[in-house]
């Protein structure tokens, strides 16, 4: 094998064993290693921007969940408020009570009342729970939503 110039240096330093042209010159090399950099810096800042928006996503979902817990927290103390009342009602109307058969009509009437209320309140979180879910969702499903338009537009661009 021969040795070439300086000029001519690339990935190989030698001819081919051939003797035909070099595999690679400098300025070749040179041209592809730049254009790999360039590549890497791109990947590199779609890659920072990705993350970024992902931390602000989840910062915003995250705040959204938090109402959310918060609302429904106060709806359960709301509903344990008046399941209160409604028991001091019923204790005081069993006091009055004359008869058994009053005090038995008073208390089926509570349990009726207590029953449809726990199914209402049940039927009202569940659905105050699943809103919570798609606001807090909502910032996430749009950043990756976002995230792979932008991604099939420079993938299909270039």
């Amino acid at each position: 094998m021969r040795s070439v110039g300086a000029d001519q240096v690339g990935i190989s330093l030698r001819r081919c064993s051939s003797g035909k042209e070099p595999l690679m010159t400098l300025s070749d090399g040179k041209r592809q290693m730049t254009s790999f950099l360039d590549s890497l810096a791109t990947v590199a800042t779609h890659g920072t921007a990705f993350n970024r928006a992902s931390i602000e996503a989840m910062q915003r979902s995250s705040r959204l969940w938090a109402a959310g817990l918060q609302d429904i927290g106060q709806r359960c103390v709301g509903a344990a408020q008046n399941r209160t009342e409604r028991f001091q009602a019923t204790a005081k109307a069993l006091s009055s009570a004359k008869s058994v058969r009053e005090t038995l009509a008073i208390q089926a009437a509570h349990l009726g009342t207590e029953v449809e209320q726990s199914v209402k309140q049940a039927t009202d979180l569940q659905e105050a729970a699943l809103q919570v879910v798609q606001r807090a969702s909502a910032p996430l499903i749009d950043h990756l939503t976002a995230s792979s338009t932008a991604a099939a537009a420079r993938h299909f661009q270039g």
